[in-house]
């Protein structure tokens, strides 16, 4: 039973072990996509700030000789677009700094929870270690109708699901 339970041990801590690497990995990956989509998203706002840089300034030009008022108009919607293109950018970064985050807690609770297992099947090898040869039946008692009891109240010494034999 010893040899059993430290298998049974060794095999659940390198399965949580490979999940754990496997979390890891995609982590990695989200993070990676996650920073080439900000940075194709930032290219993308350069880009199109120069080209409506370019056609406001081409369309400035034109309604300056015009109308200097209108100008004046034109100016501040440039402006505009610009800091909306801005906090866009910002934006983006904020959402991927979330989600790296977001996954790190994840990481740590899986991290957590798999300690949390090693640490209760070690329990139970020493468990079993100290049991040295005793015999254990667990037993189902019957249960009824959602979860109430399907018989007659039983005395405390007969309710009980373990039984050691030598």
């Amino acid at each position: 039973l010893k040899t059993l339970g430290k298998g049974v041990s060794a095999d659940l801590f390198d399965s949580w072990k490979k999940i754990d690497e496997k979390q890891t990995e995609r982590i990695t990956q989200t993070e990676q996509s996650l920073s080439n989509f900000v940075g194709r998203l930032d290219g993308m706002g350069e880009k199109l700030a120069v080209k409506v840089e370019e056609g406001w300034s081409n369309a400035h030009d034109r309604l300056y000789e015009k109308n200097a008022g209108q100008v004046e108009q034109l100016g501040k919607m440039v402006e505009s677009t610009r800091d909306e293109i801005a906090a866009m950018a910002s934006t983006a970064q904020d959402a991927r700094g979330r989600s790296t985050d977001l996954m790190s807690e994840a990481a740590s609770s899986v991290q957590e929870y798999t300690q949390s297992l090693q640490k209760s099947l070690s329990e139970l090898a020493e468990t079993m270690e100290r049991l040295n040869g005793q015999t254990i039946n667990v037993e189902m008692m019957q249960r009824g109708w959602f979860g109430f009891g399907g018989g007659k109240k039983k005395k405390p010494e007969e309710n009980s699901k373990i039984k050691y034999r030598n």
